[in-house]
Order: structure tokens, then sequence, then C-alpha cells
């Protein structure tokens, strides 16, 4: 009976000191720019880029791992944080009732909720070394950020 490896065993998906250098600086940037977004509830503008930050760091990070470029574990940990930042936007979102029912408001709740549920998607994915999926969400979460 064979042993199946996990990922980030595999010898060919070590991370590459400058590839991790680059995603690392891509997490702390992105991370900046949401804190300065969901910094004022007011503006929404500032909001819908925070969605897109987080949206783009999450692809970047499966893109990475597809390519072997960085580990299992640095993936998972790396879906974990943008889960809470869209999670945490979310909750900036709601934070009362008026401002909940809002059109436009209510519309990026909705993306970050949507957000969330992807992420958490290609976490359990990329832990159980789930390829196929990884490329299906990948595939599905570009065709919503381009309608």
């Amino acid at each position: 009976m064979a042993v199946k490896a996990d990922h980030h065993f595999d010898p060919r998906h070590t991370c590459h000191p400058l590839r991790l250098q680059q995603l690392a600086a891509i997490v702390i940037i992105n991370a900046g720019l949401f804190a300065a977004a969901c910094g004022t509830a007011t503006d929404l503008d500032k909001q819908t880029t925070a969605i897109e930050s987080i949206r783009s760091t999450t692809a970047a990070v499966a893109d990475a791992w597809l390519n072997g470029e960085v580990s299992t574990a640095y993936a998972r940990a790396s879906f974990e944080r943008a889960y809470e930042l869209a999670q945490d936007c979310r909750s900036s979102l709601t934070n009362s009732p008026l401002r909940a029912a809002d059109p436009r408001r209510a519309a990026l709740i909705d993306q970050c909720e949507r957000l969330a549920r992807q992420i958490a998607l290609l976490s359990a994915a990329t832990n159980s070394g789930d390829r196929d999926g990884i490329m299906r969400l990948r595939r599905q979460g570009s065709a919503r950020a381009s309608s």
C-alpha cells in the first residue's frame, strides 16, 4: 500500500525564497490597504478596494500553491488571514441596521460573504491537495470578479 505524501513535503514544491518574499510583501501591502480602507466605514469605495485587495491576495496565494512556489502550510495560513479580513470587512459594513439596509452596502456585504466562502473552499481544497478543486475555484472566482 502506497502512502500519499502531504503536499508540503514534496521536494518539488519547496518555496523559492524570492517568491516567498514577494508573496509576503503582497500579503502585508494588501493587509495595510484593507486596514486603511475599512477604517472609514462611510467610504464605500475604500471598502470596495479592500475587497478587491483580499481577492487579489487570495488568487496570488492559490496560484503560487498550484505552481509549487509555496507550501500547503503557508497557503493555509494566508487563506486563514484572508478569511479573517473578509469577515472583518463584512462586520464593518453591517455595524448598524440602517447602514446594512443601504443597497450599495448590501451588495458589498454579499461580496464579502461570497469571498469568505470561496476562501474557505480554497483552504479546504489546498489542505486536501485538491489541485483540480483549486483550479475550478479560481475559474469561478475569476468569472465572478469580471461580472
